[in-house]
C-alpha cells in the first residue's frame, strides 16, 4: 500500500477518520517518528504507543507549529505538560524526556504542579513591597532611616 508524501499511515488515517465522525478527540496510539509528526495535519493530537511512557503525544495547531506533551492524573487530577516543540525535539528525545517525567509521577512528584508553584511564587519586588508596607513603618521611627532604605530597596 503507497501513500503520499503527505498523507498519514493508513491506520492513523482510519483512526482519525472515526474520530472525527464520532465527537470529541480520541486517543490515537501510533509511533511517534519525524516522518509522522513533521507530516500530522493542524488541529491533530497522538498519543505514542509505547508503554513505559503512557501518555506522551504530540498536537499540531492550527499555525502549523506542533509540541510534545504527556497527560498523567496525580492525587485524582488530570494535568498536562508541554515537552517542547517539534522540530526543536524530536520524537526521540521528547519521548526519553517523557519517560523521565513519567518516573518521577510514578514516585509521586507533580512537574506540573512545580511549574505553576513556581510561576506563582513571590517575587522580589512582591517581597520588597510586602517589607515597605509591613515592617519598615514599625522598624524605626527615624524618617531619615526609612527613606534611606526605600531608597536602597529601590535600586533592587
Amino acid at each position: 500500500m503507497g501513500r503520499s508524501a503527505n498523507s498519514l499511515p493508513p491506520r492513523a488515517v482510519a483512526k482519525s477518520q472515526r474520530a472525527s465522525t464520532q465527537g470529541p478527540a480520541k486517543k490515537h496510539p501510533v509511533r511517534l517518528n519525524r516522518k509522522f509528526v513533521s507530516d500530522l495535519p493542524p488541529g491533530q493530537m497522538y498519543w505514542d504507543d509505547d508503554p513505559k511512557a503512557s501518555g506522551f503525544g504530540v498536537r499540531s495547531y492550527l499555525g502549523s507549529s506542533k509540541s510534545f506533551f504527556l497527560d498523567y492524573r496525580i492525587d485524582g487530577r488530570q494535568r498536562r505538560i508541554t515537552i517542547g516543540p517539534f522540530p526543536r525535539w524530536s520524537a526521540d528525545a521528547a519521548r526519553g524526556r517523557a519517560k523521565e517525567l513519567r518516573r518521577q509521577i510514578d514516585r509521586g512528584h507533580d512537574p506540573a504542579g512545580n511549574k505553576r508553584e513556581r510561576r506563582e511564587a513571590p517575587t522580589v519586588q512582591d517581597l520588597i513591597d510586602r517589607y515597605i508596607a509591613d515592617h519598615l513603618p514599625n522598624k524605626s521611627s527615624n524618617p531619615t532611616r526609612i527613606r534611606d532604605e526605600k531608597s536602597m530597596l529601590a535600586e533592587m
